[in-house]
């Protein structure tokens, strides 16, 4: 893949070739049953293809070495696009948190302030004498769904009250002061 491990593989080959011929030649001269010859065979065995061993030996071991520091300069790139990678997920993630947490934040703001400006806003106009209006419709069940609903039941009430009171002034206006009230619960 690269121009140093190119070159280192095309040196093994050489070595290695040269390996061979010598293993070769060695081979074929130390067959024979002449024992000076075959000692000399096995002299130069242990001098000379010993040695070519090792040469080729040492190529393998820098071919090696190129590849592995090719790894661990890919590893280290890597690495660093890895924490790059790391950073812009860990920024985008705490950006869409704090997006989203203020939109559900105002959503959640929204959903409580709205109804409380609709329930004052209709309580003004209740402290001024307005029993019949409607109140705001609130679908929550939560604490404005609540005062909502008692102000209502007041106004209810109230209407009640106010009618009955009606009723009975009307009655002891003809002379009958012997009148009871029929909701006696409401007042």
């Amino acid at each position: 893949v690269t121009q140093a491990g190119k070159d280192a593989y095309n040196q093994i080959v050489k070595d290695l070739d040269g390996y061979w011929d010598l293993s070769d030649q060695l081979i074929e001269e130390g067959s024979t049953t002449d024992q000076e010859i075959s000692k000399k065979v096995q002299r130069r065995e242990a001098d000379e293809l010993g040695p070519a061993y090792q040469v080729v030996y040492n190529d393998l071991k820098n071919l090696m070495n190129i590849y592995v520091q090719k790894g661990d300069q890919i590893e280290s790139v890597l690495a660093g696009v890895m924490e790059i990678i790391a950073v812009i997920i860990m920024i985008a993630v705490i950006i869409l948190s704090i997006l989203s947490g203020r939109r559900y934040g105002n959503q959640i703001a929204d959903g409580i302030s709205k109804p409380l400006q609709q329930i004052s806003e209709r309580l003004k106009t209740f402290a001024e004498g307005d029993l019949d209006s409607e109140f705001p419709e609130h679908d929550a069940k939560d604490e404005v769904a609540e005062m909502i609903e008692t102000a209502r039941k007041m106004a209810d009430n109230l209407n009640v009250i106010i009618s009955d009171s009606g009723k009975l002034l009307n009655e002891m206006a003809d002379g009958n002061f012997a009148v009871a009230t029929e909701h006696e619960e409401r007042y």
